[in-house]
């Protein structure tokens, strides 16, 4: 059953309390051994940290603001995958914070079996109160080869995704659903890879299709090349006006690529959204450093979606969806296999960064000059 925010705060408190203690009695041993040596380390360590717990305890019990991401990352890694706890950058107050729903799963070429996890995901989003649900790329099967993977797909208007806007209607939530596999026009082969979104009527409210395609061969990894079976998208989408704020649209690959997050942040984003199917190698590289670095250079939120785990022989996914705040935090991130974690999303912490620091301002176009006009490799 979900707690309160503040309930989180109080959990994510005593635990660092816990820490706190076992930090003062190693400080006092090793001054005791070593009293010259440890009084640098003492004075401003150790009074440093006392201090701060002291204000941060006296903050919570007299119920002024504290944030989430005061606590250590090491705490928030921690705490982020447990269930029920409402995980997010807010106030202690009643802010108008919205929760949405960050998902993890592992598909096969079994689409019964992957709508499965797709219901019992938004079921249990629904439960901890999320009022957006965002799945990964790949939600509705990944393939065994290419072959398989053309064979599959289906247009927009099929059974599998009437099914998840059925639901969606049914519990009133928002749905983020990419990629999908979506057929392609009769005289083309390939398939277009499409991150469709659903609003809590069950409508079917934008369609973003992938502009930038996987074609990569890393070395001791997979060679993989999307252009093969994929058609590029040549249009971005502007951002969807939804009950928590404006959602600008992507697909994994595309966050190697600042330009798009820059448009879509210039066109009023105030979250960037990334469903992904991360490679183990390059997940393991560049995942979070990519994500963090959207949201802090574009101040947004940023939600991304995974695919997690082994999929078939060749194919194995980095998983961690996670969702960062505009200052770069970590706020909520999923770990092993199947997941779902909740987290807030507060518009006006997110207006006071840009209120703060107003990059988009200080942007000096004047002297940049073409950003096309560099040449390819």
């Amino acid at each position: 059953m979900p707690v309160s925010y503040r309930e989180t705060i109080l959990l994510l408190y005593n635990k660092e309390k816990e820490t706190t203690i076992q930090y003062v009695w190693w400080l006092l041993i090793s001054a005791f051994f070593s009293l010259n040596l440890m009084i640098p380390i003492f004075t401003k360590q150790f009074i440093a940290t006392a201090g701060y717990k002291f204000k941060l305890r006296l903050s919570l019990q007299t119920s002024k603001e504290v944030r989430y991401r005061f606590f250590s990352y090491f705490y928030r890694r921690e705490f982020s995958s447990i269930t029920g706890l409402v995980m997010g950058d807010n106030q202690l107050t009643d802010s108008g914070a919205t929760l949405v729903a960050v998902c993890q799963m592992n598909s096969t070429n079994d689409v019964d079996r992957n709508m499965g996890i797709c219901k019992d995901l938004i079921n249990k989003a629904k439960s901890r109160g999320a009022k957006f649900v965002f799945l990964p790329e790949c939600f509705d099967y990944v393939g065994e080869n290419s072959e398989q993977s053309l064979s599959m797909a289906e247009p927009l208007e099929s059974p599998r995704m009437q099914i998840l806007c059925e639901l969606a209607k049914e519990l009133g939530v928002w749905l983020s659903l990419g990629g999908y596999h979506e057929k392609g026009p009769p005289d083309d082969k390939r398939l277009r890879n499409s991150h469709v979104i659903v609003n809590d009527s069950g409508s079917i409210v934008a369609v973003y299709r992938k502009i930038h395609l996987f074609d990569i061969d890393v070395k001791d990894g997979p060679r993989l090349k999307e252009s093969d079976t994929c058609i590029p998208g040549n249009q971005i989408v502007p951002p969807v006006s939804t009950p928590v704020g404006n959602v600008g649209l992507a697909i994994c690959y595309d966050v190697r690529f600042p330009e798009l997050s820059l448009i879509l942040a210039q066109q009023g984003a105030d979250i960037l959204t990334f469903p992904s199917a991360f490679t183990q190698i390059t997940g393991s590289a560049h995942w979070e450093v990519l994500l963090r670095c959207r949201a802090v250079e574009n101040q947004c939120y940023v939600i991304a979606a995974a695919q997690t785990g082994q999929h078939n022989a060749k194919r194995r996914s980095y998983g961690h969806a996670m969702v960062v705040d505009p200052w770069g935090c970590v706020i909520a991130q999923c770990h092993e296999g199947n997941d779902v974690c909740v987290a807030e999303i507060d518009l006006g912490y997110l207006n006071k960064i840009r209120q703060q620091m107003p990059l988009m301002n200080h942007r000096r176009t004047d002297i940049y000059g073409s950003l096309n006009s560099g040449p390819k490799l």
